[in-house]
């Protein structure tokens, strides 16, 4: 299964924290997690970008205000969105930092993690808003 990670540069810290708690994933589910920092010297950008947004299985989307301001993440959500359409893969929010994600049509219809949208960084124990996410049976 391969994960694609999207999210905003601002949010990079958090980014590898949940990629940290999804470590036991890898070996076993062989899990394969993909975000844009995998990108090569030489490699065109949008051209990476999508390759890996047409073959992913599972899209996490790192919200925060600074992603929901993004064109390139407006364009992966949108991406994303027609991926599950197109072949039923799996797009899951996940609520970084406090920001106005209810009201953006797109993700608000889809169910949020960390437990009732609550931010990562609002959790008194981030890495509790993380294993609420890991253990999610999604």
């Amino acid at each position: 299964m391969k994960i694609f990670y999207s999210y905003t540069h601002k949010d990079e810290e958090l980014l590898n924290e949940l990629a940290k708690h999804l470590a036991p994933l890898k070996e076993d589910f062989c899990i394969d997690g993909w975000d844009d920092r995998k990108i090569q010297a030489g490699q065109d950008l949008h051209e990476e970008i999508d390759k890996q947004l047409e073959t992913a299985d599972l899209f996490l989307l790192l919200i925060s205000s600074d992603y929901l301001a993004s064109p390139e993440c407006k364009r992966e959500v949108s991406k994303a969105l027609e991926e599950k359409e197109k072949r039923d893969a799996i797009v899951i929010p996940v609520i970084a930092r406090p920001c106005a994600w209810q009201n953006h049509e797109k993700i608000s219809s889809l169910l949020a993690v960390p437990k009732d949208g609550n931010p990562i960084t609002k959790w008194d124990d981030r890495d509790e808003a993380f294993l609420d996410i890991y253990s999610d049976p999604k």
